[in-house]
């Protein structure tokens, strides 16, 4: 938080940490602890490379030891436990500690640890064995190139100077998507990232897919690639798809995608959890174009209902995206909120056709 007495008073009772005039620390409970735990486990777990866990049992911070203000050793016992039980079963090397985190000797015993780390790279890192000659006539060729950028540009400033020269426009590829009417779109979910094409015929949204099913690919190049081999989806019959079809075919197309059309599903459960403030407002009004934009495509009305103003969600949604003090603010806990905007995701996700 900020100044002492901005702390909400929800949290007055909270122990609170005055850390100077324009910061305030508010100490984690058990419960907050455990759940951090089985988060940090959670991402742990998802490691595809060798990875270790140093654990420091006096203390995680230097105001949580002992005389400290901070100082829990239960609620850092939940932490450690959570960690321990999360990590059951995977490859993490797990070091406990019993030292506090900003002892030197911790940091001593990671320094050291670390060397492990660097043979281990070492073990799976190669130098592949290349011809002198090749390396050699690769040279030549780098240096002939950059001598032919260098006389390049000095013909194109020779242009420029005789005002005879014809600059490319930057957004010529943005160019090329708004001529055709579609859109490529980025959707980050919790499960990977996904690109796909979506247009608007009058004000309903329409998807590269069928039957109300979005198909998405986990790369421009995919989407590109599906698009010039395939054309029996909802978008081949518009008369300016064939622009894009043509330039598929031909390796011309490139699929860019605007900040306005990428869509972060992740994290937004979480943040109505904790509740109003936590939210981004613009992450979720793109969740929810895109929710209601897909479920319009599959000619389903839940999600409207599910977002309807009498609702808790509703509610809750309309409130983070049209603040009115005059209003009334919905009131914690967001448990329920939470998860009906989980079941929005579920059914979003259930309508991706994955490639």
């Amino acid at each position: 938080f900020g100044p002492i007495d901005t702390v909400p008073a929800k949290f007055a009772e909270r122990n609170l940490f005055d850390h100077n005039p324009t910061v305030t620390l508010m100490r984690t409970t058990v419960e907050e602890m455990a759940e951090l735990g089985r988060r940090i486990a959670r991402k742990l777990a998802a490691a595809t490379g060798a990875t270790e866990l140093f654990i420091p049992l006096r203390g995680v911070s230097s105001i949580d030891v002992d005389g400290q203000p901070f100082r829990d050793a239960v609620a850092d016992a939940a932490l450690f436990e959570e960690l321990r039980t999360g990590l059951v079963g995977t490859p993490v090397v797990i070091h406990e500690l019993d030292l506090p985190i900003n002892d030197p000797a911790f940091g001593t015993a990671i320094a050291d640890d670390w060397d492990a780390v660097i043979d281990a790279l070492d073990a799976v890192v190669t130098t592949p064995v290349v011809d002198e000659a090749v390396v050699a006539e690769i040279e030549s060729e780098l240096v002939a190139a950059d001598e032919n950028e260098l006389e390049a540009d000095d013909t194109v400033q020779d242009e420029v100077d005789n005002d005879e020269y014809e600059f490319l426009d930057e957004d010529e590829e943005d160019d090329f998507w708004d001529s055709v009417g579609i859109d490529p779109i980025k959707i980050i979910t919790s499960e990977g990232t996904w690109f796909t094409l979506r247009c608007y015929l009058e004000d309903d949204a329409l998807f590269l897919g069928r039957d109300g099913r979005i198909f998405v690919f986990p790369s421009e190049r995919n989407l590109a690639r599906y698009l010039a081999d395939n054309h029996d989806h909802d978008l081949a019959p518009l008369e300016t798809y064939e622009e894009v079809r043509i330039a598929a075919v031909d390796g011309s197309l490139e699929v860019t995608v605007i900040d306005d059309n990428v869509y972060v599903l992740t994290g937004i459960a979480d943040d109505i959890t904790e509740g109003i403030t936590a939210v981004d407002p613009e992450q979720l009004e793109l969740a929810v174009e895109l929710f209601t934009d897909a479920a319009g495509y599959a000619n389903d009305d839940s999600t409207d209902a599910a977002l309807a103003s009498s609702t808790e969600l509703g509610w809750f949604v309309n409130y983070v995206l049209e603040p009115d003090v005059k209003r009334l603010a919905p009131s914690a806990p967001f448990d329920a909120e939470s998860l009906a905007w989980r079941e929005l995701e579920r059914e979003f996700e259930a309508r991706l056709n994955k490639y």
